[in-house]
Parts: structure tokens; sequence; C-alpha cells
């Protein structure tokens, strides 16, 4: 038998299986149980299509998704676990480009205290959402508070990956762009 020919029946299930031979996952007869509509996968699978939904303008079945993605999580992680706070800046995006920016930011807010409260100031995930808080806030012609919050980010990002890294640049345009609204460049 070549090497990559082989079915996976010709594996014989009680000796360790060669390594190109897929493991046995279920027994003969047995069943991959329902999670159920609560179930956090399901959570996470929600989440997922509620930003493919955003992307194609499906803003309503977007939000549908992402507030039971959110209640979930909550009833099974608690209101202080990362995955609310991933609902949550999900959700503030999309109130962001519904143009809802006090609504994107309450959603922003209470995802970044999450993410501090676990990770620490000095996060990843609190520049990306210290960056989300901005967008909204220059949205709203709060440039100077936009500035600070990039500013931060940005310290956190070069702090953790160095001067050259893709995200600081994002930032850096993000800041320009702020500059541009307010005419400081």
């Amino acid at each position: 038998m070549r090497l990559g020919s082989a079915r996976y029946s010709d594996c014989d299930r009680r000796a360790p299986p060669p390594p190109f031979c897929p493991p046995p996952i279920l027994g003969k007869g047995e069943k991959i149980p329902p999670l159920g509509p609560e179930h956090p996968n399901v959570a996470t699978a929600l989440c997922n299509v509620s930003t493919a939904w955003r992307h194609e303008g499906k803003y309503s079945e977007a939000a549908t998704a992402l507030q039971r993605s959110l209640a979930i999580w909550e009833k099974a992680y608690g209101p202080g676990h990362p995955k609310v706070a991933s609902a949550l800046n999900n959700l503030g995006v999309l109130q962001r480009t519904l143009r809802n920016y006090p609504e994107a930011e309450s959603n922003f807010r209470r995802a970044l205290a999450i993410w501090e409260k676990t990770f620490g100031p000095e996060h990843p995930g609190v520049a990306n959402i210290l960056s989300n808080i901005a967008l909204a806030r220059q949205n709203e012609g709060q440039f100077s508070d936009a500035e600070n919050l990039l500013e931060r980010a940005m310290a956190i990002r070069q702090k953790l990956f160095g001067t050259e890294h893709l995200a600081l640049a994002v930032t850096f345009n993000d800041l320009a762009e702020v500059y541009s609204s307010e005419s400081k460049i």
C-alpha cells in the first residue's frame, strides 16, 4: 500500500493508527451529541456569522446574532468574560458602522473594562478596543479624545511589538486621519 492511498476502513482500530490514517473519533453507531441553542459554541458561530452579515450590509441580522451570542456567553461564563467582551466589541463595530456612536462607545467601553480587568492595561486586545473607541470619538468630532486614545493604543503596541510592526502602522494611519480631521496636518 502506498502512503496516502489508505482509506479509513484500511486502518486497524485496535492498533495505534499509522501517521497517514485518520484517528477514530466515534465508535460504530455513536453519534455526535447536539450542542443545543444555548451552547457557547453556538454563540461563537453566531458571532462569526454576524461579521459576514455586517460586511454584506445585513445589519439587522448581524445585530440579532450578536445580541444572541452576547446573551449566551453572559449566561455561560458571566458578564466579565473575554467572550462577552468580544461580542460587545463586535456590537460596537456594528453600531459604529450604523453611525450610532454613543451606543458603539458604550459597548466598546464595557469591552475595554473586561479586557483590562482580565488581561491588564497593556494587552493587544486593550489596544484594539482603544482604537475602536477612538474611531467612534473621531466620528463624533471629539478629536482630542480620539488622539489621546490612539496615543495610548500606540504606546501599548510599541511596547509589545516594537516600532516596525504592522499594528503600529495602522495606528499611525488612524492617528494621521484624526490629525487631518483636526487640520493638524
